[in-house]
């Protein structure tokens, strides 16, 4: 039998949950619909830079680009955009592992000593049960974000590569050049050290 205060207690936490698994779905529908918008930009660009050569040929296409001061500088702005779009997803991404930990960790848990019976277990797993290795169901939401982070850096990784040729075109061309290289070692920490502070605490 539950006393007043226990009744009490697993009422403020039954409000902090919902709060938090608003915030969370909201948080959720943000990072998508950045998702879709960045694409969309880069959908744009790519249009953009082929629409004046009507050729699908890539080797001239790329000339043709080489050969453009003003499509060349716009190449970039795709490193250091990319990298402010981590890190903005990031701190994102953060705020919603810290809302959903707190969730799996400290709501599910208190409720369930209370009335001896699991609450919200499917937060908690996707599989492993019994074993030692335990998935929270937000991990797979996740994941998904991480293999979008991976292609933006292989986008910005590749753009560097390709526009190194632009360092000769000048100190402000070169400044954004080595700008976009410091933005993606930047965001590569950033990321590695995130992807390692949540596998830590998925797994603990």
């Amino acid at each position: 039998m539950l006393t007043a205060e226990e009744e009490k207690e697993i009422e403020i936490h039954l409000i902090e949950y919902q709060n938090l698994r608003t915030e969370m779905n909201n948080l959720s529908r943000y990072i998508v619909q950045g998702i879709i918008v960045y694409f969309t930009a880069l959908f744009l660009f790519i249009a953009y830079s082929l629409r004046p050569d009507l050729t699908f040929n890539s080797v001239q296409y790329l000339e043709n680009i080489k050969a453009d001061n003003f499509r060349s500088g716009l190449l970039l702005t795709l490193p250091i955009l990319n990298s402010i779009v981590i890190f903005f997803f990031l701190s994102l991404l953060l705020t919603f592992h810290a809302e959903a930990s707190y969730c799996r960790k400290v709501i599910s848990p208190r409720i369930t000593f209370l009335i001896k019976t699991p609450v919200l277990a499917w937060e908690g797993l996707v599989i492993g049960r019994g074993g030692k290795l335990t998935i929270p169901l937000i991990a797979s939401t996740v994941l998904t974000y991480i293999l979008f982070f991976i292609l933006l850096e292989l986008v910005s990784i590749y753009t560097l590569k390709f526009s190194s040729y632009l360092l000769d075109r000048g100190s402000l061309v070169s400044f954004f050049y080595y700008c976009g290289c410091c933005g993606v070692g930047l965001s590569i920490t950033a990321f590695l050290a995130s992807a390692y502070f949540y596998l830590r605490d998925l797994l603990s």
